[in-house]
């Protein structure tokens, strides 16, 4: 393994072709959340530093933009069922557990980062929602470089991939409901395999697709034609964190990285935060 990582290492990436005269900027979920979608939790710290230092030869700067943790959380959980998933809340949490922790591990990504040589910015989402313009000014001055030039953009219902939390319930069942039924269609031996293939290759663009686009924007009306078809249950949309794993994790990790008040000078919204692990501890 040690030889594996020196070999990795010592790789080294093209110059890119890219606009000198402006600031280049790199976005992507891959950097603290894609890498983490592989598989083999154990070696996840290990992504995380393999990625710092290939972006290392990039950049010397990491703008990371953070948001409430226990809201976080929720959204992984609503994006889960949008990409075609079911499982309820806490079992999603127990399952993705040591996945959600890595990605919420600020501390880890800090550090990583900064032995690479990088200068680490974090700004709150909160920032961003309450005053853009102040947002951007720090953005500006923290990182010593400007905007970018679409910092205005509007973005579509769909770009902004916000979450119906109204849909959720029904969502997940659809989606449960129809993984039953590729479960079925796969252990039917009365029809041709390519007459299967097809029929599985319809339910899962059903799935993961079909169930997100139909429920997106649907009204009322039709969306509880749906729920009593499905003899859905009211659901609590309260959120308690998940375990003490979460909590403690969450508060050494995440919290106490955020006290930094260099890093994150921002005391009324970390008191927010704070507050929502509190309320649901």
């Amino acid at each position: 393994m040690d030889c594996a990582i020196e070999a990795l290492l010592r790789i080294n990436f093209p110059p890119l072709d890219f606009d000198s005269t402006k600031d280049q900027i790199f976005s992507s979920e891959a950097v603290t959340f894609g890498a983490f979608e592989a598989g083999d939790s154990h070696l996840n710290p290990l992504r995380r530093h393999l990625l710092a230092s290939r972006f290392s030869l990039l950049s010397s700067n990491l703008l990371v933009i953070v948001r409430d943790p226990i809201e976080f959380l929720r959204s992984a959980h609503a994006q889960h069922i949008k990409e075609g998933g079911y499982a309820a809340r806490q079992e999603f949490f127990q399952e993705q557990k040591e996945k959600l922790l890595h990605i919420l591990n600020l501390q880890a990504l800090i550090n990583d980062y900064e032995m690479f040589g990088f200068k680490v910015c974090v700004l709150p989402l909160e920032l961003l929602a309450r005053d853009p313009s102040i947002f951007w000014h720090e953005y500006e001055n923290r990182l010593g470089g400007q905007r970018p030039d679409c910092f205005k953009m509007e973005l579509n219902d769909r770009s902004h991939n916000r979450t119906n939390k109204r849909t959720l319930a029904a969502h997940a069942t659809l989606n449960r409901l129809i993984n039953h039924l590729r479960v079925a269609a796969e252990t039917n031996d009365t029809f041709s395999s390519k007459d299967i293939e097809t029929v599985l290759t319809w339910l899962k663009g059903s799935q993961n697709w079909g169930t997100r686009v139909a429920l997106a924007q649907i009204d009322d009306s039709l969306l509880k034609e749906i729920e009593g078809c499905l003899a859905l249950q009211k659901d609590d949309d309260q959120m308690n964190v998940p375990d003490s794993d979460y909590s403690q994790a969450l508060r050494k990790h995440f919290l106490e990285p955020l006290a930094d008040r260099d890093l994150f000078p921002y005391d009324d919204i970390l008191d927010g935060y704070k507050q929502a692990l509190d309320s649901d501890a």
